[in-house]
């Protein structure tokens, strides 16, 4: 029964929501359960024969990478407002040095660490829409690839064994950018400790 089906799916991705984000996951849920279901229909489409799947195609993993990027931003300011961008400084502090000389020495190499992790925060913030359209482009066409070469090969029994593992990559691929993203939103809606 499909009911049956969604209603597990919902739970194992509530429970990854809490799992991964903590406390209030859940309410990440509608967002994240759409992202998994729209990416593994997707994929699957790719298993039927004679049709490509979605996520094969450049623009569709770029549209989703992208959408990703804006809604972990997007939860980030929600949760930290204007203090959000305080995630890529890093947490290092001159508060505590009252002698002038000293904090004048500290303070040059205190400048250039901070301006050197600003740049790795955000080139790494940024790379993300990049990485998971890459990574499911790529995987969804090798995996759509070989089993395309070994059904032409031979058309029954052959490709029986890839088709299982299709689906398994399907699944797996939905899973993992959906997990990434649960990531990202944990880092941006984080509160220190």
């Amino acid at each position: 029964n499909m009911t049956n089906i969604m209603d597990i799916l919902i739970e194992v991705l509530g429970t990854f929501c809490d799992d991964v984000i903590g406390h209030g996951g859940r309410k990440y849920l509608p967002y994240l359960g759409t992202l998994f279901i729209f990416i593994l229909t997707a994929n699957l489409i790719g298993m039927i024969p004679g049709f490509l799947p979605p996520t094969e195609v450049w623009s569709i993993g770029a549209s989703l990478a992208l959408i990703s990027f804006i809604t972990f931003n997007y939860y980030g300011f929600k949760e930290h407002g204007i203090k959000y961008l305080m995630h890529f400084v890093a947490p290092l502090s001159l508060k505590g040095i009252k002698n002038p000389i000293v904090l004048i020495l500290i303070a040059i190499p205190f400048i250039a660490f901070q301006a050197l992790f600003v740049s790795i925060e955000a080139l790494s913030t940024f790379l993300r829409p990049i990485t998971l359209t890459i990574r499911i482009t790529m995987n969804i066409s090798a995996d759509h690839a070989v089993l395309g070469v070994f059904s032409s090969l031979a058309a029954y029994l052959v490709p029986i064994p890839f088709m299982v593992l299709g689906l398994f990559v399907c699944l797996m691929q939905a899973f993992v950018f959906t997990l990434l993203s649960m990531v990202y939103i944990s880092m941006a809606t984080a509160h220190e400790h």
